[in-house]
């Protein structure tokens, strides 16, 4: 099975300081967010990377968001189905 990688660089500017979000496309976002669990990674600890679980969002995706350990902030999306 291949697995296609699907990154899209995305930067914010108006109201408030956001950043940017890289947001990585996989074919189950709810496999990918399990995988992360599995490997001791939780939303209940304040200084988890992972911010929340996977929620469906108004754009039509499907996704979590981590922060990896250099600081770079990554959405793990599926489109809804």
């Amino acid at each position: 099975m291949s697995e296609v990688l699907n990154l899209r660089f995305a930067r914010h500017s108006g109201d408030g300081v956001f950043g940017s979000v890289n947001r990585v496309f996989v074919d189950d976002v709810d496999d990918r967010y399990l995988t992360f669990r599995a490997r001791g990674l939780n939303t209940t600890q304040r200084e988890s990377p992972i911010h929340t679980a996977p929620v469906d969002q108004t754009l039509g995706l499907r996704e979590f968001a981590v922060t990896d350990p250099d600081g770079n902030n990554l959405c793990f999306c599926t489109p809804k189905r």
